[in-house]
């Protein structure tokens, strides 16, 4: 009887979870949710301020790169 009952169990969560209701008593699920709803999509400006960064800093190491090599060569 219990393989009985714990198959209609499995068979309900399953049904539930392909409809879209899942349970949120579970530790994991919360803790997934809870990321999920926090993560931060970054903007277009954020994206822009980042290049420019990104830019500045190949800039400066390239710029120390030359230096170091003009001043080994003489």
């Amino acid at each position: 009887m219990s393989i009985l009952k714990a198959s209609i169990l499995a068979l309900g969560n399953i049904k539930s979870a392909y409809s879209g209701q899942v349970s949120s008593q579970n530790k994991e699920y919360r803790k997934i949710k809870n990321e999920v709803e926090n993560l931060r999509v970054p903007t277009t400006r954020d994206d822009r301020e980042n290049l420019s960064k990104d830019r500045n800093n190949a800039a400066n190491s390239y710029r120390k790169a030359f230096d170091k090599a003009s001043t080994c060569n003489g």
